[in-house]
């Protein structure tokens, strides 16, 4: 099974969604997983049975003076099953660090809801061919875990540079080369890389192979 993320970013408002869920169709025997606005996150309960709500992001803190900060609790209250964690933008736009992604990530693994986990190097890193470097050190507090994690991902050097990544880019150079790193630490990881397409597709590599069914 693949897992297939839409997400929709600050993007959308309560017509939008309810037109997209009126003509949501789905014949895929694929987990599909939908993460709406944090202000629409209301609408998962009219989602079909087909979809899993996620959330887009989630505070490091259980609760407190966080003014504008989204709580484990709180997401659960929703009904959210999956949460983004680390997405390039937020990375950027927040200057989320890796530190703080990986608090985020242990809160949340002591709810019931499921980390999504994004990786990815900026253009510059790949051209210096130290791409796999800078995962590496992005997943690097992950090592030691025995958990089974889902990492995404994300080809932020071909976003905006007219560069298209291929089928070698994603799911047979760097997949393979995460899977020896995660693999040679004995642990128990699920490794997706992204497509561009109208949801982003998260496809699934296992055993240092890669599915494109």
């Amino acid at each position: 099974m693949k897992y297939i993320v839409g997400n929709f970013k600050m993007n959308g408002d309560s017509s939008m969604i309810n037109n997209w869920l009126e003509n949501f169709e789905s014949l895929s025997r694929n987990k599909i997983i939908v993460a709406p606005p944090m202000s629409h996150l209301y609408k998962g309960k009219d989602f079909p049975k087909e979809i899993s709500l996620a959330a887009q992001n989630v505070s490091q803190h259980s609760s407190g003076p966080y003014t504008g900060q989204v709580s484990v609790k709180m997401l659960e209250d929703l009904g959210v099953k999956y949460c983004i964690l680390g997405h390039s933008e937020r990375r950027s736009f927040a200057n989320e660090s890796d530190e703080e992604v990986f608090k985020k990530f242990c809160i949340l693994k002591e709810s019931l809801i499921t980390p999504i986990i994004c990786v990815g190097e900026p253009l510059d890193t790949r051209k210096n061919g130290k791409h796999t470097d800078f995962i590496a050190n992005q997943i690097e507090k992950y090592k030691h875990l025995s958990d089974s994690i889902i990492f995404a991902y994300e080809p932020i050097w071909a976003i905006g540079s007219g560069m298209v990544p291929d089928k070698k880019d994603i799911f047979e150079e760097l997949s393979f080369e995460l899977s020896e790193i995660l693999n040679d630490n004995h642990i128990n990881a699920e490794i997706y890389g992204r497509e561009k397409t109208p949801f982003s597709i998260w496809r699934k590599v296992q055993k240092k192979r890669v599915s494109l069914e």
